[in-house]
């Protein structure tokens, strides 16, 4: 694997939390922060995807920025009624 050595800095009270998670764990730090990153950047990935479905959404259904207050509010409204 290519690897690069990175220097972050990070609270004492962080890296005393990630080093007991990963001694809990039986890992390093690094494996620790790896699979940290890795999980949020999936999360960043299916993020975008859904802001991009809510986007496109919005752009079939002539949904415009000013809408989405009064939206929200009819949508809330009318499920208050409804129970």
């Amino acid at each position: 694997m290519d690897t690069t050595i990175i220097n972050i800095c990070i609270s004492k009270k962080l890296l005393k939390d990630a080093d007991a998670i990963a001694k809990k764990e039986s890992r390093n730090r690094s494996e620790l922060f790896r699979e940290a990153l890795r999980n949020y950047l999936i999360k960043q990935k299916e993020l975008n995807s859904i802001f991009d479905y809510g986007k496109s959404q919005a752009k079939k259904l002539r949904i415009k920025k000013s809408d989405i207050n009064r939206l929200i509010k009819e949508t809330r409204d009318e499920a208050k009624n409804s129970t």
